[in-house]
């Protein structure tokens, strides 16, 4: 145990001991001509007990066989009561000071057998008392710690019971999911198939064909949204096949997408989700308009950008779409670490625009390092 050196401890210890010597000089003399010095002493030796209460208790006992110890052996006896491991430690202690005290004065001073016991009962009564006092401080302290700490395991297995409730519920959620909806999807996919083995018009087969593909790569993407399956969702790299899906559904549909460095797996999966979404709004709310779609990059940020329209038959939105799509591309959008910009034009053009940071190239960063102080930061917000 250390000795704390706060000015908070120390202002107790003087206080402390300050009271301890005032008790003793007011005391009357006794028969022992050193026990006003042994009293003093002991005093004196009170901050000891702060790491070693053995030695101050053992000051304490000396000022007590001569009848003048009485206050810092209180003093003593609550510290060895707070910090003793045992409590027979503290009774032990407690009882060497009853035995001493009564030594001295039953030697000395002869009294009666009823005088007598009521002196060894006084000094029990006054030895055990800070004793127990500091054993009951340290026992509280002691099972309030053990409180708080039931408190913070029972509120880590109410989170953990939480969170394994959310998981059991999002694992049934999706099980049923996917037994539903990749039910029916999967039909399609074999109806479609069907279809297209036993038509015999081209154009009717190459549609089959087409909603088989676009039925089993939907039953692909819920498994994997899911975590029913360890394959991709779709890259950058897969915008091409995309684009050639939606033109061949029948969307007028150009594609610029010319040297564009390979992004971040989570920045290509945002860009082909985002334009998926796109790509899907325009077919339903402007069906037959021209869409053009252009990944670029700039010096500091990847830039996509989705515009439709316009379109001379305007149509209403179906009533299935829900108003999700624009708020889960934005959100796809800063999960990447990006953000989305959409514009509605007056003449009908709606644009969607994502934008994604790219790392800066040493050189760039070099020269922004040593223009630093010199030139003020563009505002790129």
């Amino acid at each position: 145990m250390t000795v704390p050196g706060t000015p908070r401890t120390i202002a107790q210890e003087v206080a402390v001991v300050g009271a301890a010597l005032g008790c003793v000089l007011l005391s009357h003399p006794t028969g022992f001509p050193w026990s006003e010095t042994a009293a003093i002493v002991a005093c004196l030796a009170l901050p000891l007990r702060l790491r070693w209460p053995w030695l101050a208790m053992v000051f304490c006992l000396w000022a007590l066989s001569g009848e003048l110890g009485l206050a810092p052996a209180l003093v003593g006896l609550y510290r060895v009561g707070r910090t003793a491991r045992s409590p027979w430690v503290t009774v032990t202690w407690a009882t060497v000071a009853v035995v001493t005290v009564e030594a001295t004065v039953l030697t000395i001073n002869p009294v009666s057998v009823p005088d007598a016991i009521l002196s060894v009962g006084f000094s029990i009564l006054w030895m055990l008392s800070p004793s127990a006092l500091g054993m009951l401080v340290t026992t509280r302290q002691k099972l309030a710690q053990s409180l708080a700490d039931v408190k913070r395991a029972r509120d880590a297995e109410l989170m953990a019971r939480t969170e394994q409730a959310k998981a059991e519920e999002r694992a049934r959620i999706g099980q049923e999911i996917h037994d539903a909806v990749g039910h029916h999807a999967t039909l399609i996919a074999v109806e479609a198939a069907a279809l297209s083995a036993t038509t015999t018009e081209p154009e009717t087969r190459e549609a089959a064909q087409r909603i088989r593909s676009q039925a089993k790569a939907s039953l692909a993407e819920m498994r994997a949204a899911l975590g029913l399956a360890n394959e991709g969702v779709g890259d950058l790299a897969d915008v091409p096949a995309l684009v050639t899906r939606a033109r061949e559904s029948g969307m007028p549909i150009t594609l610029d997408l010319d040297d564009v460095p390979a992004a971040r797996p989570a920045v290509g999966q945002a860009i082909f989700r985002i334009i998926r979404e796109a790509l899907t709004n325009a077919a339903k709310h402007a069906p037959g308009a021209p869409v053009q779609v252009t990944v670029a990059t700039t010096d500091l940020e990847l830039v996509v950008t989705i515009r439709s329209g316009p379109n001379d038959t305007p149509t209403t939105p179906t009533s299935d779409s829900g108003g999700q799509g624009l708020t889960g591309m934005a959100d796809r959008a800063t999960a990447a670490g990006g953000h989305l910009e959409v514009a509605d034009g007056a003449n009908g053009m709606f644009t969607v625009r994502a934008r994604f940071p790219l790392p800066t190239p040493p050189k760039v960063a070099q020269a922004k390092a040593t223009n630093d102080g010199s030139e003020e930061p563009l505002n790129t917000r």
